[in-house]
């Protein structure tokens, strides 16, 4: 008869090997490889060289770790990518830019005034607040690009 301690030790491992199976990052290096200028998705083939520019899209919890594997593949080869996930699932990556998302209806480049930005955070708590920087304008900028009583 088993220990305890092996059972849970063999339990330890179903429950590993389960995880290991729907790692995102092994998913896609599964489903997508390089060979030299060739680069296959499933079933389809392409080839690098007649390809001028590559953009990666991607949203969703899992997207900072299958851009990471499509980083590995393609490299400098990628163009330029953006991919949103949900607040506390980014990894920083190289050529792709991770946006983290959180509760807030705001939105990464947005121009607002500093009542509404914590307004924002007041109401999404805890649960991935806004981030944001101080941009001081001039009358005119702030007429043209707010909705303060000077426009």
């Amino acid at each position: 008869m088993a220990s305890l301690a092996q059972l849970r030790a063999h339990a330890r491992e179903i429950f590993d090997a389960g995880v290991k199976t729907a790692d995102p990052f092994d998913l896609v290096l599964k489903n997508v490889r390089r060979s030299g200028s060739r680069l296959e998705i499933s079933q389809a083939r392409y080839q690098l060289s007649r390809i001028n520019r590559i953009f990666v899209p991607g949203c969703g919890k899992a997207a900072a770790r299958m851009a990471q594997a499509v980083e590995d593949l393609l490299g400098e080869g990628i163009t330029d990518g953006i991919v949103v996930v949900k607040y506390g699932h980014g990894l920083p990556l190289q050529r792709i830019k991770v946006v983290e998302a959180g509760d807030t209806d705001l939105i990464p480049g947005d121009v607002i005034e500093k009542d509404q930005f914590n307004e924002a955070n007041a109401e999404a708590g805890n649960g991935g607040q806004a981030t944001g920087e101080e941009l001081i304008m001039g009358i005119t900028k702030v007429a043209l690009s707010t909705e303060s009583f000077l426009s």
